[in-house]
């Protein structure tokens, strides 16, 4: 894990969009460059941009839409081959009766073709709408950062990172920018923000409980 955290450090130095793992979590080498872009952060009382994405089934849909049907849990994923995206989802998908309790309609979105949350999401989130983005598009108007070497090497993450390969979950093929960091928002009916969490390290997700209180507090507010 620590192997795997340093080659994507030197991935984030060199700008690097598309690599691959190959053999024991090896990379290949960098096959194109990103164009760097400043992304504000939203916040809370900010509207949620409007993007379109793609559905298991290949079919475009705004999240505009999305939003009307329900207050949303809009968690950004870094690609469908993360290990703590996996973990994530999963942990997502234990939690869904409390979630969906709380008024949430669970929407996860991840780097790669609708054939790759094809791939995962019936496993590890049947509950969840799953949505993909070939690009970063959608991520920098959400203002969601790149990782650097600070962010990969942290303790933090390492720790994270054992963790989630004791319980069964492992890196599989990077479908996208391995540098950007995951994100999680809560928008209501609106499109307005009502919650904002921007992840420290590629392992940081927020508490469910807060978010399950966030939402809540929603509620009452309607």
């Amino acid at each position: 894990m620590a192997r795997i955290a340093r080659q994507h450090a030197v991935a984030a130095r060199r700008g690097v969009t598309s690599v691959r793992m190959i053999g024991r979590g090896q990379l290949t080498r960098p096959t194109t460059k990103v164009e760097k872009m400043e992304a504000k952060p939203l916040q809370v009382g900010d509207h949620a941009p409007n993007h379109a994405l793609l559905t298991l089934d290949h079919q475009s849909v705004h999240l505009s839409e999305t939003f009307k049907q329900g207050t949303t849990l809009l968690t950004f994923l870094r690609h469908f081959g993360c290990t703590f995206c996996r973990q994530w989802l999963s942990q997502l998908e234990n939690r869904f009766t409390d979630l969906t309790a709380a008024g949430l309609e669970v929407v996860a979105v991840a780097m790669g073709d609708p054939k790759h949350a094809a791939r995962y999401c019936p496993q590890l989130a049947p509950s969840a709408t799953c949505l993909s983005d070939s690009t970063v598009e959608v991520y920098n108007v959400y203002g969601l950062k790149r990782a650097g070497l600070k962010e990969f090497a942290s303790l933090d993450m390492l720790v994270k990172g054992a963790r989630a390969t004791i319980q069964g979950y492992f890196p599989g093929e990077v479908t996208a920018d391995p540098t950007m960091l995951p994100g999680t928002f809560i928008v209501d009916n609106a499109g307005i923000v009502r919650y904002a969490y921007y992840s420290k390290h590629p392992g940081d997700h927020p508490d469910i409980d807060a978010l399950i209180h966030a939402a809540q507090a929603v509620k009452i507010g309607t």
